[in-house]
């Protein structure tokens, strides 16, 4: 399972000649320099220790409906947590941001968009067999079924009993879940668009963030 940030770009076209070329030898050593100040956001709260609560699912929606279900940490919502929580998830925050402000001011993410994390649960851009036009889904459908209000906190399951349940955000039609808490053990720079045996993206190398652990990575 991974948290993805953002794509890159590894084309010279848009760089001025005498910048070096951006390229996959380079992102990674960019990404291996950042080891020391990674290592030391991770030092704070429980020490050497990264990881990731999986508290909202959303959709990437236009009019005509979803392509994209993903899942995500929480953001800026008024839900209860605990300090040790809240500073575990400013700590996946200071990391992320770290990566993403490192990569941009590099000029290998060209994206103005702002960093989201998430994972990203159904694309049907790549459902097969492969069709131009992807087939859409709806996430008011989603929102209604049964599957995910068990996914929901227990305070919030008693409550939401249709469409629109008391913990969907109005403003960007998400809803709080519980899908568990998982250490985040690296950061990988993986290769968009690519399939591993398990349908995960390829892997083009990595930093540590712990010395063990298992679960994700961003």
């Amino acid at each position: 399972m991974s948290l993805s940030s953002s794509s890159q770009n590894q084309s010279s076209d848009s760089h001025p000649s005498t910048s070096p070329p951006k390229t996959v030898e380079s992102a990674l050593d960019l990404l291996r320099s950042l080891q020391p100040q990674l290592t030391a956001l991770c030092a704070a709260g429980k020490p050497g220790t990264l990881q990731g609560s999986l508290e909202r699912v959303g959709a990437f929606e236009s009019k005509d409906g979803a392509r994209v279900l993903w899942v995500s940490p929480r953001e800026d919502e008024r839900w209860p947590e605990s300090e040790e929580e809240l500073q575990e998830r400013l700590k996946l925050v200071r990391v992320a941001e770290l990566v993403h402000r490192a990569f941009k001011d590099a000029g290998y993410i060209t994206e103005t968009r702002p960093l989201k994390l998430h994972c990203t649960l159904i694309n049907t851009s790549y459902r097969k067999p492969f069709n131009r036009n992807s087939q859409l889904f709806s996430f008011t459908d989603v929102l209604a079924s049964d599957a995910i209000l068990e996914f929901q906190p227990s305070e919030d399951h008693a409550q939401a009993t249709s469409v629109t349940p008391s913990s969907v955000s109005p403003s960007n039609r998400t809803i709080r879940v519980a899908f568990g808490t998982y250490d985040i053990p690296e950061i990988q720079l993986c290769a968009m668009g690519s399939s591993g045996p398990d349908g995960e993206y390829i892997s083009l190398g990595n930093v540590r963030l712990t010395a063990s652990g298992g679960g994700a990575a961003v």
